[in-house]
């Protein structure tokens, strides 16, 4: 395929790295981690660029943002970071206890937890809308470029999640909005169970995958070196916030990229 140059979009939407890259880094606002550690030229040695959303919402990455992506597609492989905080948004503030069963997790974790089972195809039907419009570009991207797709981060452990609460109005907003306290504090509002929040996670990635799997390209989850053996975010990769990986971690997810591609070269 021949390659387009970078198209620049509307201010403030732009590449950053690699003036002529193989690799483009897209998505909303977990690809933060990746532009960090291209900031901070901790990359591997690859031609790469990412470009930093406007705005974490997809309706702010709509017409514009993936535009430019479009535009300077051709010719390389397009990585998108898509969504990945829907169980947080919904779930990390709890209102009432539930379960969902997961086979990847222990038994007696999921007795010891409070409330009714709940199906995970509802969860994962609760999910599926935040998805729309991936396929649709996938399949747009498809027709000039290469396309992965990026799992995004596992949820972080309790004492972390507590530790970046105050830095995040969001879900001060939503605990207001779910009636759970007159005033805010972070040491006390009542927060999911990790083994839950593990499982919405892993319904996330399904959701993901499955979608990558169906369209015919790949998918690149979490890199397993950042998850401990809870499935949790290990405290090293974790940011300053109760939802969102560091810099470290994003030197890995450029690792896994730079060393898909090197696998495809090397097939060639």
């Amino acid at each position: 395929m021949s390659r387009s140059p970078l198209v620049q979009g509307p201010d403030p939407l732009g590449w950053f790295g690699d003036c002529d890259p193989d690799l483009l880094v897209v998505g909303h606002s977990h690809v933060g981690n990746v532009i960090e550690a291209m900031e901070q030229n901790l990359a591997p040695d690859a031609r790469i660029a990412v470009t930093r959303p406007p705005n974490v919402g997809f309706p702010e990455l709509n017409s514009a943002y993936w535009e430019m992506v479009t535009d300077s597609a051709p010719g390389r492989t397009v990585a998108i970071v898509w969504q990945g905080n829907e169980h947080n948004a919904k779930f990390l503030i709890q209102a009432e206890d539930f379960r969902v069963w997961d086979s990847l997790q222990e038994s007696t974790i999921l007795d010891a937890l409070p409330g009714p089972w709940v199906a995970g195809t509802a969860v994962k039907n609760l999910f599926v809308p935040t998805f729309d419009g991936l396929a649709e570009l996938i399949q747009c991207l498809r027709t000039s470029a290469r396309v992965v797709l990026v799992g995004t981060p596992p949820p972080k452990s309790e004492i972390q999640v507590r530790a970046g609460l105050d830095r995040e109005s969001f879900f001060e907003s939503r605990a207001a909005e779910l009636g759970l306290q007159l005033q805010w504090d972070a040491a006390t509002i009542p927060v999911a169970p990790e083994a839950l929040r593990v499982t919405l996670w892993r319904i996330l990635q399904d959701i993901a995958k499955n979608i990558a799997d169906n369209a015919g390209v790949e998918f690149v989850a979490a890199p397993s070196i950042t998850i401990s053996s809870e499935g949790l975010l290990k405290p090293e990769y974790a940011a300053a916030d109760c939802t969102h990986a560091n810099t470290a971690y994003g030197v890995h997810v450029l690792q896994s990229l730079h060393l898909l591609l090197k696998k495809t070269e090397g097939a060639l």
